[in-house]
């Protein structure tokens, strides 16, 4: 019998609910094939693609390992990278996810990290300092 899978802690609503499919333009989606990337494929772009964290930054985020988030960044990279070259639709959806309810900032060395319970952490986890911050007080 296999381990049942992580859940992996997504960091807010990734997208607005009416914009979870991108097409090329100029094509109806009648006339195209669609790739399905999952929420936690498009957490892991986000936050190494686009917020430039590293692996080992982005899986400690989401509370996975270094080669778990090198998998889901490779499915995700691959299902992005056919869509461009081929001309597919992009639909994002599903995956094993949990949303992260409050996410901390540590001014020092400008960290940012969940929390696993609402308790405010008494210091930062990568470099000990211990004037933490929710993020909507982080400026």
């Amino acid at each position: 019998m296999p381990r049942p899978r992580k859940v992996k802690l997504i960091h807010g609503m990734p997208i607005p609910e009416s914009r979870t499919i991108f097409k090329p333009s100029g094509l109806s989606m009648d006339n195209l094939s669609m790739n399905t990337l999952t929420i936690v494929e498009f957490e892991a772009i986000r936050l190494i693609d686009a917020e430039d964290k590293s692996q080992n930054e982005a899986a400690a985020l989401m509370k996975i390992s270094q080669p778990t988030i090198s998998r889901i960044l490779s499915s995700a990279r691959k299902k992005v990278a056919d869509a461009l070259v081929n001309g597919k639709a992009i639909h994002i959806e599903g995956g094993d996810y949990k949303f992260v309810s409050k996410i901390f900032t540590c001014p020092a060395c400008k960290s940012q990290f969940p929390a696993d319970d609402t308790a405010m952490p008494q210091k930062c986890p990568k470099c000990n300092s211990t004037g933490i911050l929710a993020s909507n007080d982080a400026v």
